[in-house]
C-alpha cells in the first residue's frame, strides 16, 4: 500500500480498488484456472474484469464464489470497461514517474 500512496493514491482509494478488484482476480486465478502464485499483473486484472471473460460454471467455481462471497461475473459492462481500462493505465503510469 505504501508504494501506491507514495505515487499519489490515498489510502481510501487503495482500499476501494482492492475491494473491487481482488474478488475478480481471485476468481480469475483459481477458476479459469491459472493458479499463479507469484504475480498477477495489469493484463490479468483487465482480463479478469473484461465483460467477455468466460468463467467456468462448475461446482468448484460455484463453491469458490460462494465461500469468498464473490458476485457472479461479469464484473463490468461494455460501458464501464473503457473507464476501468484508462484508470488502470493512469495508475500504472504513476509507478513509472
Amino acid at each position: 500500500m505504501e508504494r501506491l500512496v507514495t505515487h499519489g493514491l490515498d489510502r481510501s482509494e487503495v482500499h476501494d480498488l482492492r475491494a473491487r478488484f481482488v474478488p475478480p482476480l481471485v476468481l480469475y486465478n483459481f477458476a479459469v484456472p491459472l493458479w499463479e502464485w507469484v504475480h498477477l499483473g495489469l493484463f490479468d486484472l483487465l482480463e479478469a474484469v473484461h465483460p467477455l471473460c468466460a468463467y467456468p460454471d462448475d461446482a468448484g467455481t460455484r463453491r469458490l464464489r460462494h465461500g469468498l462471497e464473490i458476485p457472479d461475473p461479469p464484473f463490468t459492462t461494455d460501458d464501464e470497461y473503457p473507464r476501468i481500462y484508462w484508470e488502470a493505465m493512469r495508475i500504472a503510469l504513476l509507478a513509472d514517474t
